[in-house]
């Protein structure tokens, strides 16, 4: 059953029996150790409640038992969530957490498309088809989240300059854009791509703020270029992650295939696996976690050796939350995991809540840290 329990199989009614099972091995583990004795009685109590023959369990797979089911609130307490914690645990006590449930919030705000500042075009609600139409371009919804620019005619000299801006709010799925050259981008939640379609056709030029994955179509007669934060990027043909946020104070590009140089403070080229870090001062360039950075991209969130104060400022921009500290010190625990950006933030935080020394209460669309 903790094989099924772990691989997302079991029933509703075996899921709530191991993780009750899960909680009482948690209480009665606080003086470090439990009885052979409590143990097996915890076993009838599984057997006994699902109807199921009774097994003898050695000693050996008692201890196997034990092991996983101290991993299963991590692994899969909910299915599909898990963290591991390297904080020291001084008081193990679940997170207190209002019984609000919030969703993301793909239906409260909308992902827009603002040419030359004026025109505000809802790509939500827009049908699909051609939704903007210029001299040399058109802008076509292929369908939902997913956008496609594209040239009409051959002479784009007479077509007018038009600025167009796409942005994606707190709490939106990813969109995918195609642009004029085959180039695709996907933006990320609270991000935004700013272009000229007319200038783009003529010099392939981009800039974004947020988040954005790009596969570069390669044109060595055309190079890329994105200006991202205190970044300038440019690229031949490459698949390469971009995180700009305002609040973080830098820019960080991570390249998955190809290569690209990074021009800030100083120049640097990168290398498949490689990411580029910088702010207004420095520049540094590091080996890539590509799994954690590209993680978005399957709806999930992984994290390595975080501090909680990240973790929550991912939460924020995909649940459209707002986080206080009442506890500052909190902010500074150390987590690794993963999120299913699918799931409950009611659900999240009660996973947060088991590392200890964190209690989390929600006041309407505010998160209180203690």
């Amino acid at each position: 059953m903790l094989k099924r329990y772990l691989a997302g199989t079991c029933t509703l009614a075996e899921r709530a029996l191991v993780e009750r099972w899960y909680m009482q091995f948690n209480e009665d583990s606080k003086d470090k150790d439990i009885s052979e004795e409590r143990l097996i009685e915890m076993g009838k109590e599984i057997r006994n409640a699902l109807s199921l023959q009774e097994a003898v369990v050695g000693t050996r797979r008692r201890w196997l038992v034990r092991t996983a089911i101290a991993a299963a609130v991590f692994a899969s307490l909910l299915g599909t969530i898990f963290f591991t914690v390297y904080f020291p645990a001084v008081n193990r006590q679940a997170a207190r957490v209002a019984l609000d449930t919030i969703t993301p919030i793909h239906s409260l705000r909308h992902n827009t498309l603002i040419i030359n500042g004026r025109l505000q075009i809802d790509l939500d609600s827009a049908g699909e088809g051609v939704i903007a139409d210029g001299n040399g371009f058109e802008v076509v919804k292929l369908g939902p989240g997913r956008l496609m620019y594209r040239r009409k005619g051959k002479d784009l000299g007479k077509g007018e300059r038009l600025n167009h801006m796409i942005s994606t709010p707190k709490g939106s799925n990813q969109y995918e854009i195609i642009l004029s050259d085959d180039t695709k981008v996907w933006l990320g939640a609270a991000s935004t791509l700013i272009l000229s379609p007319i200038d783009f056709a003529l010099k392939r030029s981009v800039s974004m703020s947020g988040e954005a994955y790009f596969e570069v179509f390669k044109d060595r007669d055309r190079p890329f270029s994105v200006r991202a934060g205190s970044q300038h990027i440019e690229v031949l043909g490459t698949h390469f992650n971009v995180e700009s946020y305002h609040e973080r104070q830098w820019t960080r590009t991570t390249l998955l295939e190809g290569s690209l140089r990074i021009k800030s403070v100083k120049s640097a080229i990168l290398r498949p696996g490689e990411q580029a870090e910088s702010d207004t001062h420095h520049l540094m360039v590091k080996k890539a976690d590509t799994d954690e950075v590209t993680a978005w991209r399957k709806d999930e969130y992984i994290f390595r050796n975080e501090q909680l104060s990240n973790v929550m400022l991912k939460l924020e921009r995909w649940y459209d939350i707002d986080v206080e500290y009442r506890t500052p010190d909190r902010a500074e625990i150390i987590l690794g995991g993963s999120i299913s950006r699918r799931d409950r933030l009611e659900d999240v935080l009660k996973v947060l809540g088991l590392t200890g020394n964190v209690n989390f209460r929600l006041e309407g669309k505010k998160v209180i840290v203690r």
